[in-house]
């Protein structure tokens, strides 16, 4: 089970134990709206491209759509994501892995 928590991030919680996954960090929000939404493409685009099993993909699809959410937080409606290239999420994807990384 994913539990979305907005601007805290989210929990996954499965039989092994829990997964925190931080919201990616931001100087300003400029509208909220759509982040849930925005959170859940992000990590079901990456399991529909990841192979295996789900469980296995789990943590790398929450990073993501963290950081989709985020680019959907910098903008209006659909003013920053319908911009958004592979290569800047990538690159966000990245720097919250490292903040994650124990």
């Amino acid at each position: 089970m994913v539990i979305k928590l907005g601007s805290h991030g989210s929990v996954l919680s499965i039989p092994e134990g829990l997964f925190l996954c931080p919201a990616y960090p931001l100087r300003s929000v400029v509208d909220p709206t759509g982040a849930g939404d925005s959170f859940v493409g992000g990590m079901m685009g990456c399991l529909a491209a990841s192979r295996g099993p789900v469980e296995k993909h789990l943590r790398r699809a929450m990073l993501y759509g963290s950081v989709v959410a985020s680019f959907c937080c910098e903008g209006f409606g659909l003013q920053r994501t319908a911009k958004l290239t592979r290569a800047e999420i990538e690159t966000r994807y990245s720097e919250l892995r490292e903040m994650v990384r124990v």
